[in-house]
């Protein structure tokens, strides 16, 4: 499995409330990454950016350069597909640009946050070094910077970089084919720096483990927001033993089909069916 680009889109310097950013996700696209970068060191208020009406998640949390700029990355699994809006609030009028950019992997049924870094300290080439943990994610930043001219270059492949008179904004994305270190950066002279790279890696919907002697517990997040206090569990109480077991999973409003087959070696296999499920995650 590996992400691939699939598409971006930008709207610069604007003031409304909510600001609206039209952007087009393709067949197969799993991945949503929205960076927000205003002008001044007041944070953004309003609450959390939606696309097509769903709620994002936000990667770490907001930063706030020394005397300008903050920057917030989000992002989103299983984005609608289609052009729709990213929709960010901002009620208190803040100068705001918002860049998207979204990601495809036909063999992976959604995606989540892997690692991320952010700096704020003042300085020329700011750089950011992430680890990440699996093969074929794609990695993105944001990029806001008090200096009043663009960067001479970047390492990765550009989203985007504007002169926004006295301030500037960017974003780029690299595509890793293999897990490891990766250092995204920016050739720009010193100035203030609010500043986030994030790596981001394809799930599956299931993660099982023995819950006891009794059956499976498989454990589920919320697949519309993917938060843990929307956590469910299911615990399969069937005597073991050879041959297979068929099993209908209520998540929330879907529905998912499950199989265990628990034999004399006591080896569990479940696979759900993932026409239906738009959100996963599981315990370790």
């Amino acid at each position: 499995m590996a992400f691939t680009f699939g598409a971006s889109s930008k709207v610069n310097a604007q003031r409304g409330n909510p600001i609206l950013l039209s952007h087009t996700t393709v067949a197969n696209t799993k991945l949503l990454v929205v960076g927000i970068i205003t002008k001044t060191t007041t944070a953004r208020t309003g609450g959390v950016p939606t696309f097509n009406g769903v709620a994002m998640v936000q990667v770490g949390s907001t930063i706030i350069g020394k005397a300008e700029c903050t920057s917030e990355l989000w992002y989103l699994s299983n984005p609608s597909i289609g052009t729709y809006n990213v929709s960010v609030p901002n009620s208190g009028a803040a100068t705001v640009t918002v860049i998207a950019s979204s990601y495809v992997d036909a063999s992976v049924n959604g995606a989540t946050l892997d690692v991320y870094n952010s700096t704020n300290v003042t300085g020329a080439n700011p750089a950011l070094l992430i680890t990440t943990t699996e093969n074929g994610e794609a990695i993105v930043d944001v990029f806001g910077s008090g200096y009043f001219k663009v960067a001479t270059a970047n390492s990765h492949t550009l989203l985007y970089q504007t002169d926004e008179g006295v301030w500037t904004t960017y974003a780029q994305y690299a595509l890793q084919a293999s897990a490891g270190a990766i250092t995204l950066s920016w050739t720009q002279s010193s100035d203030d720096v609010a500043f986030i790279v994030a790596g981001f890696k394809g799930v599956f919907f299931t993660k099982l483990y023995f819950d006891s002697c009794s059956g499976l517990t498989t454990h589920f997040h919320c697949p519309v927001c993917g938060e843990d206090n929307h956590s469910q569990r299911y615990l399969f109480n069937k005597d073991r033993g050879s041959g297979t077991m068929y099993y209908t999973i209520p998540i929330h409003n879907d529905l998912a089909t499950g199989e265990q087959c628990i034999g004399s070696g006591k080896t569990i296999k479940l696979q759900v069916d993932t026409n239906t499920i738009k959100r996963p995650d599981g315990l370790p």
